[in-house]
């Protein structure tokens, strides 16, 4: 309820998320998940991959 009609709270989680992880596991593994990602799923038919 005290965040609400605050979109500053919530808006950079994400990039705040991902630079822990790059401090945690290494930036290239960071870089290398969704190319990983990609390179196995990439033209294939459905079921498509989800999170």
């Amino acid at each position: 309820m005290k965040t609400e009609n605050q979109g500053y709270i919530h808006y950079q989680k994400g990039s705040v998320v991902l630079y822990y992880l790059k401090e945690m596991i290494d930036e290239d593994k960071v870089n290398a998940a969704p190319h990983t990602l990609i390179d196995s799923f990439a033209y294939r038919q459905p079921p498509y991959p989800t999170s």
